[in-house]
Order: structure tokens, then sequence, then C-alpha cells
């Protein structure tokens, strides 16, 4: 029988993805994110367990009378797209039913995968966590900056709905790496552009794992991240700023 690694599956979700969702939450990440804010997705210490399909689409299906028009299942993590050949068969069994499918993903993967991903999904929460391939080696811990950067372009060109997620904090907020990641995506000005100023609690989350991230990080405060906002609205058609 098929099976996922999952570390989490959570209802009535209302920030993953268009409308009620279910979030179903896949282990494994290549990237090592100091402000991670699902480390037990990434590191084996964390409570992982196998999910088989046919169970978690049974589980999927319970809430289908509350997903509405716009509602549906979202896979996230970890990175959902590293496991997405493990799970197409419950994805194409859900969309049978006429649930939509959205992946929160990085990016950070191979070009053969996020094709796929892109085939089955009806929307895409794309993470930009940085804008350059020293800061992709040296804050996020991997070397495959051009996956990415692939990726994007891909995901562009595709009819499939999307938006962008700007992750802010102490490692990667300064205007220059703001202005280099608002460069990435200047032409795709219709898409929404979310920023999201990470918050401190993710440091204690690592510590209960035993994990110690291999650079320190601190949330902006609230002048600098009004800031950035300001500056992201100026050059994006929409915009909305996270509050934690």
């Amino acid at each position: 029988m098929s099976v996922a690694k999952v570390f989490n599956v959570q209802h009535f979700c209302l920030d993953d993805g268009p409308g009620i969702r279910t979030t179903i939450f896949l282990f494994g990440c290549p990237l090592r994110c100091p402000w991670c804010c699902n480390p037990e997705g990434v590191y084996p210490n964390g409570e992982v367990f196998d999910a088989d399909l046919p169970s978690l689409f049974g589980e999927c299906l319970s809430d289908l009378p509350f997903y509405g028009k716009d509602g549906g299942v979202t896979f996230s993590g970890g990175e959902p797209i590293n496991s997405v050949f493990e799970i197409r068969p419950l994805i194409e069994d859900l969309r049978k039913t006429g649930i939509t499918i959205c992946f929160e993903t990085s990016m950070f993967v191979s070009k053969e995968k996020f094709r796929l991903a892109l085939s089955l999904a009806d929307f895409i929460c794309a993470d930009i966590k940085v804008g350059t391939k020293s800061d992709a080696e040296s804050i996020l811990g991997y070397d495959r900056f051009d996956w990415f950067v692939e990726n994007l372009s891909l995901l562009k060109k595709s009819k499939v709905a999307h938006r962008y997620r700007l992750i802010m904090n102490t490692l990667n907020g300064s205007m220059e790496q703001v202005a280099a990641r608002l460069q990435l995506i200047e032409d795709d000005p219709n898409a929404l552009t979310e920023v999201f100023n990470t918050h401190n609690l993710m440091n204690e989350k690592r510590l209960k794992l035993g994990v110690v991230p291999s650079k320190s990080y601190q949330a902006l405060d609230s002048l600098e991240i009004e800031k950035i906002y300001t500056y992201v609205s100026k050059n994006r058609k929409k915009s909305i700023l996270l509050e934690v």
C-alpha cells in the first residue's frame, strides 16, 4: 500500500491557500532555513508517521462539506513537492471528487517534480525566501538556486493561480535583499505578494527538538517591517502584510 511520510494533518485552515482547507504536512526538505516554521518536518527527531494514501483520502473527504467553492486540500511541509510522485495517486483521487489542490513550496526542487506538481495543482503558494545564489547558499544552506529560478519561470508561464510570500527577518530583510527578491517577480505584476515577518517562537520550537540552527535570526521590529511593506506595495499591484 502506498504511504506518505506525514508529520501533521490540520483541518479548517484559512491561511494555506484559497478558502477553507485541509493541510497535509509532508516530511522532508532540502533547505535548512534558520527560521523554519515547521522544523519537525525537516529533522527526524520530530513526530513523523507513515500515512497510507487511502486513509488520507478518507480524512480529506470528510471535510468536503466545509470546502465550499474555493476550499480544498493543501500539501505543505517540509517541501511537499519533493514527495509529489509518491502522493500523485492521492491527488488524482482528490481531483476526481472536485477537490482543489494547493502546494506550499519553496520551489527548490527538481524541474521534473515541479512540472508534475504544476500539472496537478489548482493553486501554488510560492515562498520567495532569498533573491540571490549567495544568500541561498549562506542562509538556506542549499546550492541549487538554479532550480528555484527555473521553477519560478515555469510558474510564471503557467496558467496555475498563485501568490508569492516574502518571508522577512534579520537575515534576509535588508532593503537590498528585498529589492533582489522583487526583481525576480517583477515580470509577474498581477500575482498577490504577501509580506510575512518571521516570529521568534521557532527558536523555542527548534530547541525542543534538540536542533541548533546554523545562524541566529530575529523578527524585524514594527518600523522595519512597515518600511519594507511600504516599499513592496509601491512595487507590486497587489500586496498584503500578514500579521503574526
